[in-house]
C-alpha cells in the first residue's frame, strides 16, 4: 500500500508541477498544445449517427474506423440484456465464452477458443482484464459485477503492444461512467425468481475543477441447485462500490482517482453426480440406472448411494462455501503537452478466496475440497502517446508486482487401491498443498501507424517483455490407518499417522521475449475498412499446482505460450450507414500452447503445439431510429495435438466450434414523455468439451440455444420499469463437467435456469 500511496503522490505532484509551467507558458503567449481528453470521454458509446466509439486503440476512435476485431457493448445495452456479471458476457460477443469456473472461485473467460481453464487461483489467463486501464491479474477478480459501466470492449487476437500487460487470446476492458461537472444521480431496484433482490444507483457531483462520483450495486440470489438436505449450491450475496475523484487543475490536465471494490459471499456453486464405470472398452461411461456395479444399496457410487433426482436437485451434507473479496486503488494521470499526451496509472489491488466443495455431491463423506488464497499486485503503466497529420505513435513502459499465497486440501475417504475408508463421517486421508507465487514483470511496448498515402495505412508494434516468477512451495499428507498417501512421483507406499510430505522448496520460472504486430489498413471509399495483420503474442509461463502429489518436481513449471497470429477483415457500412457488416478471418500457429488436463489424478498446466482457424461476422442494422437488429456468428477450428492419452488432435477446454447471437430491439413512441421498448435476444452454442483429453463422452456438453426477453418503459422525466425473461424456455445446459471415474462418478455443472425479474427506478 505504500508503494502505491508513494508512486501515485509522485505522480500526481509531477502532473501538477507540468501542468503548472504549461499555464505560465500559455500566460507568456506559448502554445500549449491540443487539450487532453474530456473527463467524460468515455461516457457514450454511441454519437449522434449512431457510430460506436471505442478506445481499442488507446484513443477515442469510431469503432468503423478500426482495423481490429472488438465488439463494444454500451451501457444501454448492457441494460436492456440484464448483464449485471462478466460471465453474462457471452451473451452478446461472438467468439466469447466466460463461465464462473466449478472447482473454486476464479470465472474463465474464452476467446476464440483460447483460454485457461485452471481452476487454481493464482493463474493469469491469456485473455486479459481492464478495468478503466488497470489489468486485473487475479482469475478470482475476474468476475466483477458490471455497474454503473459506459462501455465494455472485448478485443479478439493478441494484444500488447498498446497495453500494459501481454496477452495471446484477447483482452476485455470495462469503462466505468466518469465523474462530472453537475448534480445527477440514479437508483434502481429489482426482484425476480429464486429469491433474487437486487439494488444499484450511483450519485454524481462537481463542477470543471473537481468532481465526485459513487456507484454500488448488491444483489443476492440463490443457485441454480437444490439441496434437499440444506443450503442450495451457488447461493449468491454481492456487494460492490465505486468511488472516484476527478480533478482537473487545469486545461491540459486531469487526475482520476478510483478506490472499487466487492465482496460475494454464498455457497459454492457445485455439481450434480451421476455414477460412472469404465466399460469393457475401458471408456468412461454413465451408470445405467438398472446397473448395480458399485455399492450395496439402491445407489451405485463406491458409497452405496445413487443420485436419482431428475431435475436440478441433491442431496448433500455439506453446501459448501465460495466467499470473495477484490479490492483496487488506483490513479490515472494524463496530461497534454504539444502534440502528446503523458498518461499515468499507478494501481494497488488485493484480493481473497475461500472455497470449499462437498465434492462428491452426496450425502455421505467420501471427497471434499477446497483452497483459501490471498494475493496483492502493484501496477505502473506509463506511456506517451501523439499524432500529427499523418503519423500517431504510443510508447510505453509497464511493470507488475503480484504475490499470491494460496493453501489446497483434499480429504478421501478412500484409499487409491480403492479400498473404502474407515467411516462414512470420516476421512482416512487429508492431502494439502501450501505454495506461494510471486510475480514480477517489465515490458517496454510501443505501436506507431503512418499514412502512406490517403488511402493506406502502415502499422508497426513491438514489445519486450521480461516475467521472473517464483514459487515456494510444501505438501503434507496426513493418514489414520489403513489410509495411504501417494509419494511424489506416482507410486504407493502405506503409512500411519503423518507423512512428511515435500518441502519447502523454491522453483524459479524465468523468461524473456518479444512480441509485435505489422499491419495494414486499406480505405478505398468512405465507410469501408479493410485490413490485414501478422502478429507474434506472448504469454508468461507459469506453474502447476496440482490436487494431490502425482508428478515430479520438474514438472511443475511450464513454457511461455507463443502465437503466430495472421488475420483479415472488413468493416462495411452501406445503405446511408444504416446497414454495418464487421467480419474477419484468422489463422493461429501456437507454439506451447498451455493447456490444461484433468484426467482422473493427473491435473496439470501442460505445454502442447496447436493450430486453429476460424473467422466472425457481425451484422447491425437500423433501417429506423426504433428499430435495431443484429446477428453475430463465430466459427472456431482448433486442434491441440501430441495430447497425452489421445490418438489424435483434441479441442481446447470450454471453446464452441460454433456460436450465434442475435436480437432484435424495437421502441414505440407512447407519448412525448414515454417510451415503450421490447427486446427480444437469443444464443446458439454448439457442443463443446471440458477436457483437453476427450475419450470419454462423460465431458462432453450438447449443443444448445437459450431465448431472453425484456421490456422497458421509460419516461424522460426520469423514472423507468423494466422486466426480464432470461432463458425464457428454460433450457437445461451443462456449463462444466470433471470425469472422476476413479472415484465413481461425473460431476456436471448447470447454467442459469429459467429467470423472471422486475426493476424499477429513477435518474436525476
Amino acid at each position: 500500500m505504500t508503494r502505491s500511496i508513494f508512486a501515485t503522490s509522485t505522480a500526481i505532484a509531477a502532473a501538477l508541477a507540468i501542468s503548472g509551467a504549461a499555464q505560465a507558458q500559455n500566460a507568456a503567449g506559448a502554445s500549449s498544445g491540443p487539450s487532453s481528453s474530456s473527463p467524460a470521454e468515455d461516457q457514450a458509446s454511441a454519437n449522434d449517427s449512431g457510430d460506436i466509439i471505442v478506445t481499442a486503440n488507446r484513443r477515442e476512435e469510431r469503432l468503423q474506423s478500426v482495423g481490429i476485431s472488438v465488439t463494444a457493448i454500451g451501457g444501454d445495452t448492457l441494460i436492456d440484456r440484464n448483464i449485471r456479471t462478466a460471465e453474462d458476457l457471452a451473451r452478446v460477443v461472438p467468439g466469447l465464452n466466460s463461465t464462473a469456473s466449478s472447482g473454486s472461485g476464479v470465472s474463465t473467460i474464452v476467446i476464440r477458443g483460447v483460454g485457461q481453464t485452471d481452476f487454481s487461483d493464482h493463474q493469469e489467463a491469456p485473455n486479459a482484464t481492464y478495468q478503466d486501464g488497470v489489468y486485473i491479474p487475479f482469475s478470482t477478480a475476474v468476475g466483477i459485477p458490471v455497474f454503473d459501466i459506459a462501455r465494455v470492449e472485448a478485443l479478439r487476437g493478441p494484444q500488447g503492444t498498446l497495453f500494459g500487460r501481454n496477452a495471446t487470446g484477447g483482452l476485455v476492458q470495462y469503462i466505468s461512467n466518469k465523474p462530472e461537472s453537475g448534480l445527477s444521480g440514479a437508483l434502481e431496484g429489482g426482484a425476480g425468481d429464486r429469491q433474487l433482490w437486487r439494488t444499484q444507483g450511483f450519485f454524481n457531483a462537481g463542477n470543471d475543477q473537481i468532481a465526485a462520483r459513487i456507484a454500488y450495486f448488491y444483489q443476492t440470489q440463490h443457485g441454480v441447485i437444490k439441496n434437499d438436505l440444506g443450503a442450495d449450491r451457488g447461493n449468491k450475496e454481492v456487494y460492490a462500490l465505486r468511488g472516484q475523484v476527478l480533478i482537473t487543475p487545469g486545461p491540459d490536465t486531469t487526475i482520476n482517482l478510483r478506490a472499487e471494490g466487492f465482496n460475494q459471499y454464498g455457497t459454492a456453486p457445485g455439481y450434480v453426480s451421476t455414477p460412472t464405470y469404465v466399460d469393457a472398452n475401458g471408456v468412461d461411461v454413465e451408470l445405467p440406472i438398472t446397473r448395480d456395479e458399485y455399492g450395496t444399496g439402491p445407489g451405485n457410487d463406491p458409497n452405496g448411494y445413487r443420485n436419482t433426482n431428475k431435475d436440478l436437485r441433491v442431496s448433500l451434507n455439506d453446501a459448501g462455501q465460495l466467499d470473495k473479496r477484490s479490492r483496487t486503488y488506483s490513479g490515472t494521470i494524463t496530461h497534454g503537452f504539444g502534440n502528446a499526451t503523458l498518461t499515468s496509472i499507478t494501481s494497488y489491488a488485493t484480493v481473497g478466496s475461500l472455497y470449499r466443495e462437498d465434492t462428491d455431491s452426496s450425502p455421505v463423506d467420501q471427497f471434499n475440497a477446497g483452497l483459501n488464497s490471498s494475493g496483492d499486485n502493484f501496477q505502473q503503466d506509463l506511456r506517451i502517446s501523439g499524432s500529427s497529420d499523418s503519423f500517431r505513435y504510443t510508447l510505453g513502459l509497464y511493470y507488475l508486482d503480484m504475490t499470491t499465497k494460496t493453501a489446497i486440501f483434499n480429504e478421501y475417504n478412500r484409499v487409491y487401491s480403492g479400498q473404502p475408508g474407515l467411516s462414512q463421517n470420516g476421512f482416512g486421508q487429508i492431502n494439502s498443498n501450501e505454495y506461494t507465487v510471486r510475480t514480477k514483470s517489465k515490458a517496454i511496448y510501443g505501436q506507431a501507424e503512418y499514412d502512406l498515402g490517403e488511402k493506406i495505412t502502415a502499422i508497426l508494434g513491438a514489445r519486450y517483455t521480461w516475467d521472473d516468477l517464483r514459487m515456494d512451495f510444501r505438501n503434507q499428507c496426513t493418514t489414520t490407518l489403513l489410509g495411504r498417501c501417494p509419494p511424489f512421483g506416482g507410486a504407493t507406499s502405506p503409512v500411519l499417522g503423518t507423512f512428511p510430505g515435500i518441502g519447502p522448496i523454491a522453483i524459479d520460472n524465468d523468461s524473456d521475449d518479444w512480441s509485435g504486430k505489422f499491419q495494414l489498413n486499406f480505405k478505398p471509399v468512405d465507410n469501408v475498412l479493410l485490413y490485414a495483420s501478422a502478429s507474434k503474442g506472448l504469454k508468461s509461463g507459469g506453474f502447476t499446482v496440482t490436487l494431490a502429489r502425482f508428478y515430479p518436481l520438474d514438472e511443475f513449471a511450464y513454457l511461455p505460450e507463443k502465437l503466430y497470429a495472421f488475420e483479415i477483415g472488413e468493416k462495411i457500412q452501406f445503405l446511408d450507414r444504416k446497414v454495418t457488416l464487421n467480419s474477419s478471418i484468422y489463422y493461429y500457429d501456437y507454439k506451447n500452447l498451455q493447456s490444461f488436463l484433468f484426467s482422473g489424478t493427473a491435473v496439470k498446466v501442460i505445454n502442447l503445439p496447436a493450430d486453429a482457424y476460424g473467422a466472425e461476422v457481425e451484422l447491425a442494422v437500423r433501417p429506423t431510429s426504433t428499430l435495431t437488429a443484429n446477428i453475430g456468428l463465430a466459427y472456431n477450428h482448433f486442434e491441440i495435438k501430441n495430447v497425452p492419452f489421445s490418438t489424435g488432435p483434441q479441442r481446447p477446454n470450454n471453446a464452441p466450434r460454433l456460436q450465434m447471437t442475435w436480437g432484435l430491439t424495437k421502441t414505440v413512441e407512447l407519448s412525448s414523455d414515454l417510451d415503450l421498448s421490447f427486446n427480444y435476444y437469443g444464443r446458439y452454442i454448439s457442443k463443446v468439451y471440458y477436457n483437453i483429453l476427450q475419450s470419454t463422452p462423460l465431458i462432453e456438453a450438447p449443443a444448445y440455444s437459450v431465448h431472453d426477453f425484456g421490456a422497458r418503459l421509460e419516461s424522460k422525466e426520469g423514472w423507468f420499469a423494466a422486466a426480464y425473461l432470461n432463458n425464457a424456455f428454460d433450457k437445461r445446459y451443462i456449463v462444466g463437467a470433471f470425469d472422476v471415474t476413479n472415484f465413481g462418478y461425473v460431476l456436471r455443472s448447470y447454467g442459469e435456469t429459467r429467470t423472471f425479474s422486475v426493476a424499477a427506478g429513477l435518474k436525476f
